[in-house]
């Protein structure tokens, strides 16, 4: 039998596979890079003890193919542990939004010099966010409103959420939940943007004045006000949408946190977005920075404001290693 591509696949937890109960997907793993190997089919009882096996061996992952991904799901029920339902979920996007700017985003990261293997983790994460998306109506209707907004803050929510998860991987965050919370926060990070006018959005910093720039530094916690009426949404993701503009140093928005009082997942998506900001051509960053450039800023012009572990795991990420001291 041919191999499956690592295109054609989504990695799925190993964990969710060891009830005895009957496998709704193909399960595969993985031999080398490009190299899959069936070992449970479809519609078969799960084999504890084979299972077990792949487990002891500390593997975290079995693969299944995207068109029985929502199969998976429909089991599984929960993203970033938040319930999806049991209705079957469409895998084809209904989202057409979210899928075309992911595939977009992903063509502008793969110009700087990430691994496949990054890419690969990253997209299978964010096949899961569109995936949320798709089931629950009320994640959709924000991912409608921040669209609806001026400029392109989908575009750059998307590359916040990817890059984050990037990130988190590097630092060896492994748990599928934890890089799906990082991922869904910062999806949703800057959803408090839209109850600002949108003259604010267009308007560079610079040329705010004081009264605009207090009402720009309320959007974490507007943010933070949407999400919570939102059922079950985990408290990391409400922490990200609050903590998205703080910093180590305490200089950020809008609570002045240092780096031991902030969420530890909101500091890689602090990060994340700021190197977006500097690197992603926008609106409001019409000459975007090369990734050296902006490595450069950060450590120098900026100070280094982020947590440290991040910040040496983004540099890895994009082939900077060599600039640490």
């Amino acid at each position: 039998m041919e191999s499956p591509s690592p295109e054609e696949l989504i990695a799925v937890s190993v964990a969710d596979f060891t009830s005895g109960k009957k496998v709704p997907v193909d399960l595969y793993v993985r031999l080398s890079e490009n190299k899959f190997v069936l070992i449970v089919k479809a519609g078969s009882e799960t084999q504890l003890d084979r299972l077990k096996k792949y487990s002891e061996k500390d593997m975290q992952y079995f693969y299944v193919k995207k068109d029985q991904y929502s199969s998976y799901i429909d089991q599984k029920l929960s993203i970033a542990g938040i319930l999806i339902g049991s209705n079957k979920v469409d895998h084809k996007q209904k989202t057409a939004v979210l899928s075309n700017v992911t595939t977009s985003v992903f063509h502008e990261l793969e110009e700087m010099k990430i691994s496949e293997q990054a890419f690969s983790h990253a997209r299978q994460i964010s096949e899961s966010m569109q995936t949320l998306v798709n089931a629950r109506p009320d994640f959709a209707q924000l991912i409608d409103a921040i669209d609806s907004l001026p400029g392109e803050l989908v575009r750059h929510s998307v590359a916040v959420s990817i890059l984050g998860s990037m990130i988190a991987r590097e630092i060896g965050w492994e748990k599928k939940g934890t890089i799906e919370k990082i991922a869904l926060g910062g999806l949703l990070h800057d959803i408090g943007k839209k109850e600002l006018p949108a003259e604010i959005l267009t308007k560079p910093r610079a040329q705010m004045t004081f009264e605009e720039v207090t009402l720009y530094e309320s959007h974490p916690y507007r943010g933070l006000q949407i999400l919570q009426t939102l059922p079950a949404v985990p408290d990391d993701v409400l922490a990200i949408a609050y903590e998205h503009h703080e910093n180590s140093m305490g200089l950020g928005f809008p609570r002045r946190l240092k780096d031991m009082r902030l969420n530890p997942l909101a500091r890689v998506v602090a990060l994340a977005n700021a190197f977006c900001d500097l690197t992603l051509r926008s609106e409001q960053h019409p000459n975007p920075r090369s990734t050296e450039e902006a490595i450069h800023y950060i450590e120098n012009t900026m100070g280094a404001p982020f947590n440290k572990e991040a910040f040496r795991a983004l540099k890895k990420l994009v082939g900077q290693q060599e600039t640490d001291q």
